[in-house]
């Protein structure tokens, strides 16, 4: 094995314009390399090495936890996001047992079939307010809306608090960290957790027929669940519904832009759009990594890596390799089987990925038959600053031949 010590830095400039060249040449260089940026870390590229980790719950842990000096570390950013606690994210097994199958059955493919035709009201909802326009911003009109009001509105937030709920989600993931707005962004997250509180004493108090108010009446090993972790479940789905769909949904508009006959496919078939669905998770891996921490010293591949060490296991990274894809840097919609990592893998497999199927394919699909010529304007498109966790747009302008608005629905 080369040398275990690289020259990487996930937070630079560099990498946030240049993240899929440079994730290339350190996968061709080492399955996983030691980067002494950001006080030291571990990068997993490799395929089976990522595997190796998610797996391994017992040697990597996705928990928080705090230094004999009182600073917070660990959990699924590195570097850590102190303001941030999330159930069943960043809890392991065996307490993250009985999250998960409280958690499971909302999220299962019949349950959100059934959610469904209220995900298409909510993007007709917002494709009416530009549609007469013949100009609108995918990213900032759509992409970034739609799948934050499937989230709100599922769990039963107030939709007045929207901007309050997503615009820290958002701001985390384009800004580097350190800089003004990534603070901005961690400055929201901390206020978060008391407007949720609210709404979950209000349910408490007199129930509707939101997924809040479910919550609340569950139990878990014959208890009801406490206000702390009512919280962090509820921030850990605002977390998982807000940004990562946003992100898919705004490469593939641009992927689409010269591809006339696929929007036509992908809109008339719907087991391809099944399969591409998978294929652009690959290819576009909104989510680029997440972090672990060594619970002990383990020896992973040649390396020894020490205990209390953060791992990020790069899923950008296992998604090109070429030891499990073919042709891995091209777009294969017909590819099947496809093992991608854009999920995770192992316990902590992502918990709304049926979901986020389905925001996806819907957003997809009524852009499709609503705005089917839509051109995207690129001089004017802007990518994220940092790819450090999401893979994603700020903005992506567009026009398209306006139309009279339809009913939603």
């Amino acid at each position: 094995m080369p040398n275990q010590t690289i020259d990487f830095d996930h937070h630079s400039a560099e990498f946030g314009e240049k993240s899929t060249e440079i994730l290339s040449e350190r996968r061709g260089e080492c399955p996983l390399g030691f980067s002494k940026a950001h006080g030291g870390y571990w990068s997993v590229f490799a395929h089976r090495t990522g595997i190796k980790v998610f797996q391994d719950a017992a040697h990597f842990s996705v928990c928080k936890y705090t230094t004999e000096s009182g600073e917070v570390k660990g959990g699924l950013a590195f570097p850590t996001i102190e303001s941030l606690d999330l159930i069943p994210g960043e809890v392991d097994p065996p307490q993250w047992n009985g999250y998960r199958k409280l958690l499971n059955p909302v999220f299962s493919p019949a349950a959100v079939d059934r959610l469904r035709p209220r995900i298409r009201v909510l993007f007709d909802e917002l494709i009416d307010e530009f549609f007469e326009a013949g100009e609108a911003d995918l990213v900032l009109d759509l992409a970034n809306l739609g799948p934050a009001l499937v989230t709100v509105d599922f769990l039963g937030l107030q939709r007045s608090d929207l901007e309050l709920f997503s615009d820290p989600f958002h701001k985390a993931m384009w800004a580097p960290a350190g800089s003004p707005e990534w603070g901005e962004a961690i400055d929201g997250f901390a206020r978060i957790p008391a407007v949720v509180l609210e709404t979950v004493q209000a349910r408490r108090a007199e129930p509707t027929d939101d997924y809040i108010s479910e919550l609340v009446s569950m139990e878990l090993e014959g208890r009801k669940l406490s206000d702390d972790e009512l919280i962090k479940i509820l921030v850990q789905l605002l977390a998982g519904g807000i940004d990562s769909t946003a992100a898919l949904l705004a490469n593939v508009f641009i992927y689409l832009d010269d591809e006339p006959e696929l929007r036509t496919r992908l809109l008339e078939d719907e087991k391809f759009l099944q399969r591409a669905t998978e294929e652009f998770v690959r290819y576009f891996t909104p989510i680029q990594s997440i972090a672990r921490t060594s619970t002990e010293d383990v020896a992973l591949e040649e390396a020894e890596i020490e205990g209390r060490q953060p791992v990020v296991v790069w899923m950008a990274s296992m998604n090109r390799d070429s030891e499990v894809f073919d042709r891995p840097d091209e777009v294969v919609p017909e590819r099947w089987p496809n093992r991608h990592a854009g999920f995770g893998i192992g316990a902590h497999r992502c918990l709304g990925s049926n979901l986020a199927r389905a925001m996806f394919q819907i957003g997809l699909t009524q852009v499709l038959r609503r705005i089917p010529d839509y051109r995207i304007d690129r001089e004017r498109t802007v990518p994220y600053g940092s790819k450090a966790q999401v893979n994603g747009w700020v903005k992506v302008p567009a026009t398209f031949t306006p139309a009279p608005r339809v009913a939603a629905g």
